[in-house]
């Protein structure tokens, strides 16, 4: 009977022991045990099937396989105050992502969004493969190849597209150059789509604006004066300068990527 009450007051401070073995004393995670390269951080989303896992896993392996080259994927539920750049190179170094001794590893980390936090992705690329993969790819595959899927809830497909688009890479079957060029629009979507939306919200409302104009003094229609070439709202000029959007990430997204070393 005593083993058993002290057994219950010790489950609490087991639990919380347990809990915390999750990170280090730094914040960073600790690399889960047996080592595997898609790794579910403890307290993170459910954000992956198991036939997802098993099959990034797959990827993964002959990735490495074919080039050489590590990448480990790290999902987790918290940057514990990190900027998402660093807690990523701080898990390659942590880690040890290295192959022949010198840091040319990928850490592909996501922290998904929840209720009272905001969604990260990164990709911190080693040093070691500076010349395969200069700092701008990280970004672009990131934007163009993550973000896409991710904001449909389609992380898996988001995964292996960056998967796929690093393997074409370091093997060169696209060099950096051609991928930079292929996915250079001068302006991104994500850049613009705010302008867009409040270009629209301004239109409707000056449709309406004016419908109640003309029908009270007979004036022409809206859409009259425009085609026209006339000037809606007389004495005034409008301006785009008040709108401006950023690049690299959506709202509830924060996306990015860059080359780390560790």
């Amino acid at each position: 009977m005593k083993k058993l009450i002290l057994l219950l007051l010790l489950a609490p401070g087991l639990l919380f022991s347990a809990n915390t073995q999750v990170f280090d004393k730094d914040g960073i995670p600790i690399k889960p045990a047996p080592s595997r390269l898609v790794n579910i951080i403890e307290g993170a989303p459910n954000i992956l099937t198991s036939k997802q896992l098993n099959q990034l896993e797959a990827e993964l392996i002959q990735f490495s396989r074919s080039t050489g080259i590590q990448i480990m994927l790290a999902v987790v539920p918290n940057l514990n105050g990190y900027e998402k750049a660093q807690m990523a190179i701080e898990i390659g170094r942590k880690w040890a992502i290295r192959e022949n001794g010198k840091d040319s590893g990928i850490v592909l980390l996501l922290k998904p969004k929840t209720i009272n936090s905001q969604e990260y992705v990164f990709i911190a690329i080693g040093s070691g493969l500076s010349h395969l993969l200069p700092k701008e790819i990280g970004a672009r595959i990131v934007e163009f190849e993550m973000l896409p899927e991710f904001i449909q809830n389609d992380y898996s497909t988001g995964i292996s597209k960056s998967i796929q688009t690093l393997n074409s890479l370091t093997l060169k079957e696209t060099s950096a150059s051609e991928y930079l060029s292929k996915t250079d629009r001068g302006i991104s979507l994500w850049t613009i789509l705010p302008l867009l939306v409040m270009i629209l919200v301004f239109i409707v409302l000056r449709i309406r604006s004016e419908n109640r104009r003309n029908y009270s003094s007979g004036a022409h229609p809206f859409w009259t004066n425009l085609f026209l070439g006339g000037s809606v709202g007389k004495g005034s000029h409008g301006s785009w300068s008040d709108f401006s959007g950023s690049a690299g990430g959506i709202e509830g997204c924060g996306g990015g990527g860059a080359t780390g070393s560790w």
